[in-house]
């Protein structure tokens, strides 16, 4: 298959895509949704999330797909981590946006995502400010989003036989803490 991308006027920065447990593939590109039937060869779904959306994930948990990313508004101030959970058909299903409790600029400075894993139905995702390093986690079953602030600069995770570790590591010694 191609996926023509004429139609978004600019060349794509951040693209991810996901196939859903009914065979349905979902593309996000820099927070546009398109979700397309490969059995028919038809766009079933093609919408505009957020143009703002940075660092921008899509993710497939059964017959659903989970979008998270950042926003960093230049024009409102706020910042927050997004997510958005759409079934596979295209409708909406549960959407958020700004879920860090609508820290404002001066709260936050920047929010980025440094690195992020699914497992089940639950994103985590390491998020650096220009201060603090947070540990997100979103349960799409329970419909739950966690924000913890971490006690050490982490910057990703690493697979181990326990399940993912958070992991930093400066000049002298490498850090490593299960996810709780």
């Amino acid at each position: 298959y191609v996926l023509d991308t004429l139609e978004l006027n600019h060349a794509v920065a951040n693209a991810s895509s996901a196939i859903s447990a009914d065979g349905r593939y979902a593309f996000l590109l820099d927070g546009y949704l398109l979700i397309i039937d490969p059995d028919s060869l038809e766009v079933i779904h093609s919408e505009l999330l957020s143009n703002e959306l940075e660092d921008g994930q899509i993710t497939a948990c059964g017959q659903q797909f989970i979008v998270t990313g950042t926003e960093n508004s230049r024009f409102t101030g706020h910042m927050g981590y997004y997510t958005a959970v759409y079934d596979s058909s295209g409708q909406s299903k549960r959407f958020y946006t700004n879920q860090t409790a609508k820290k404002v600029q001066e709260e936050w400075g920047y929010i980025q995502v440094l690195d992020r894993y699914s497992k089940d139905a639950k994103v985590y995702a390491l998020l650096k400010t220009n201060w603090d390093h947070y540990l997100a986690v979103y349960d799409s079953t329970e419909d739950v989003f966690t924000l913890k602030e971490l006690p050490y600069k982490y910057t990703s995770f690493i697979p181990a036989p326990e399940g993912e570790q958070l992991l930093m590591n400066d000049a002298a010694y490498f850090y490593i803490q299960p996810v709780e």
